[in-house]
């Protein structure tokens, strides 16, 4: 009689998989793609802007960093610094936190200390991005950046105006931390 354990006790081994894409299709992407399903895109470049956050087409910014939240508040601390400098609202913010394939590394989570390790870096990131953004506006409206006013990710001057999202939505900003 044919048994699973008298199987495994003849040194034969049982393998079973499945995959809700299809045979393969997630293997085949990541190979496509030149990137191995199982590996981190990083390290990331710490002193790059883009690797801290992404400014969308809709006007929200979604922030990167490799913090994860064990009810100190971390998240909403981390929202609140990027979402000052770059004179946006709260509900304007997203977190991608702790996914080695996106985020920078920004150490374990030890206690409370993920502000004080990570705010520092994000609130650089974002100032200079907010920055940069500021001077693509003043390209874009034909108007100093001293001239020109920030509310909820919205570049106004003059009566005229460009959010964030019209600026770069999507796209790097290619610029490093000041």
């Amino acid at each position: 009689e044919f048994s699973r354990k008298g199987f495994l006790k003849g040194g034969g081994a049982m393998l079973v998989g499945f995959s809700v894409l299809g045979a393969g299709v997630g293997a085949r992407a990541a190979k496509a793609a030149g990137d191995d399903p199982f590996a981190s895109n990083g390290p990331y470049d710490q002193t790059a802007v883009d690797s801290w956050l992404i400014i969308h087409s809709d006007n929200t910014a979604s922030l990167k960093v490799g913090k994860v939240e064990m009810g100190q508040g971390t998240t909403t601390a981390l929202l609140i610094v990027a979402a000052e400098e770059l004179n946006m609202d709260f509900s304007q913010m997203k977190m991608i936190s702790h996914d080695t394939n996106v985020t920078p590394n920004t150490g374990g989570t030890f206690g409370s200390s993920s502000i004080a390790i990570a705010g520092p870096r994000l609130r650089s990131a974002a100032a200079t991005a907010r920055q940069a953004l500021l001077g693509l506006a003043s390209e874009r409206l034909g108007m100093p950046v001293a001239a020109l006013s920030v509310a909820r990710g919205v570049v106004t001057g003059a009566g005229r105006s460009v959010s964030y999202g019209e600026l770069v939505g999507e796209r790097l900003l290619n610029v490093p931390m000041a």
